[in-house]
């Protein structure tokens, strides 16, 4: 049985790993029509308090972000211990979570944790502002991929490039 806290939350985004994002971006537009896409990096340099764990994360992800509804997300590893290189590892391409927006992240984990649902991975302070705060819960034997639990930032500044 579904965890009760899920009930009525709406996805807001549908995320994929992959090692290659200029690949996978082409083959999102060549399907799907769904660009443009935001490219960030984000990661230990510029997430407060990055956990993987319980442990400081160490890694850094490039994400890149379109304005569909639900939003896809394609993130790419670079470096360092993030739960994106651990997916890629175990699963290879594929769906590494979906995410919904909550009034308070801590709230929810709180609920999550009642429930049985680990956080895998976690942060705050991502926006350019300083702004935002998730956590990524473990959902597998749910929902068969992760689910993140996000306050949005206000922004994240400049892209480091756009398709």
């Amino acid at each position: 049985m579904p965890p009760s806290f899920l009930t009525g939350l709406a996805i807001v985004q549908v995320a994929i790993v992959t090692a290659d994002l200029e690949a996978c971006v082409a083959r999102q537009t060549a399907l799907f029509g769904n660009g443009p896409w935001r490219v960030y990096e984000l990661g230990a340099h510029n997430i407060r308090d990055y956990t993987l764990h319980g442990e400081p994360a160490t890694g850094s992800t490039l994400v890149a972000l379109n304005d569909a509804r639900p939003q896809v997300e394609i993130l790419q590893p670079l470096a360092g211990t993030s739960t994106h290189r651990e997916w890629l590892e175990e699963h290879g391409q594929s769906v590494h979570h979906v995410a919904v927006v909550v009034p308070s992240v801590d709230e929810t984990v709180g609920l999550a944790a009642a429930e049985g649902m680990e956080v895998v991975s976690s942060g705050w302070g991502f926006g350019s502002d300083g702004s935002g705060s998730f956590a990524y819960l473990d959902a597998t034997e749910v929902l068969g991929c992760l689910f993140e639990v996000l306050e949005p930032p206000s922004g994240l500044g400049e892209p480091v490039r756009v398709h």
